[in-house]
């Protein structure tokens, strides 16, 4: 499900803040990279949500759908 989120919102990376005179990191956080679908290709701004499903196979031979969806922040449809 990851890879989702990362091809719709860029990949995630962490942004360290470093002090200019000592050098040191004084603080950091969690951003998305620029490399999201959306604006490595603008064309597909037309996907406003990729939707996922997991098939689990219970001891009894049902068969169970999950599903998780993931909207496109770049969307033109939103």
């Amino acid at each position: 499900m990851r890879m989702f989120l990362s091809a719709l919102e860029g990949s995630l990376a962490l942004q360290l803040i470093i002090d200019g005179q000592t050098h040191r990191v004084v603080a950091e956080r969690a951003v998305r990279s620029n490399d999201a679908l959306p604006k490595e290709k603008p064309e597909s701004k037309i996907v406003s949500a990729v939707i996922a499903y997991k098939r689990n196979v219970t001891k009894e031979g049902k068969i169970k759908l999950k599903e998780k969806s993931f909207k496109t922040p770049q969307s033109v449809t939103h």
